[in-house]
């Protein structure tokens, strides 16, 4: 079975949040919305993969639990808060973002996009579980979405390196 790279996918995260970034730099919520729905879909399409194929400890796969191997615990919740915030957008087609300003740190801003609160955004399907809402609450609700955005692209390019190393085993692994 051929299939694109893992680092292909990333790469199609890493454009769209740039995009994300270009637009953000204005207060058109349509142009910043879009290359964040893009940048979601890459992000779920990539939890998907790793939770269907990575199997670190031999079969079967890991499955949705795979953040808790990533080693930072932090993380792991931004992870989880992005499936919670990708949910929403894509089945209540929430708007995921809101303009907050002036910026006080450096360098300042007029304004800046962060991730709407929990409150802001429609309730979900009846039925239907909130996975994730603790980490988006926790890590994302209400912070800057390109500082969410950075940690989740750091997240996956280092699966990258989990998933496609090629060499052989670092030295503190091998065994005599």
């Amino acid at each position: 079975m051929s299939q694109v790279p893992f680092s292909a996918m990333v790469l199609g995260l890493r454009l769209a949040v740039d995009r994300f970034k270009n637009a953000a730099e204005k207060t058109e919520p349509t142009a910043a919305a879009l290359p964040l729905f893009e940048s979601l879909n890459w992000a779920v399409a990539l939890d998907e993969r790793i939770r269907k194929y990575w199997v670190p400890d031999g079969p079967p796969p890991i499955g949705w639990d795979w953040p808790k191997r990533i080693g930072n615990e932090s993380d792991a919740e931004v992870v989880r808060g992005f499936r919670f915030i990708r949910n929403r957008v894509h089945h209540q087609w929430a708007d995921a973002l809101t303009l907050a300003g002036p910026v006080n740190r450096y360098p300042s801003r007029p304004f800046e996009w962060v991730w709407a609160t929990v409150d802001q955004l429609p309730p979900p399907d009846p039925g239907r579980k909130d996975f994730g809402r603790e980490g988006y609450e926790q890590l994302l609700e209400g912070q800057p979405a390109e500082f969410g955005l950075a940690i989740l692209l750091e997240t996956y390019e280092f699966m990258t390196q989990l998933l496609e190393s090629r060499g052989p085993p670092p030295k503190w692994r091998q065994t005599k």
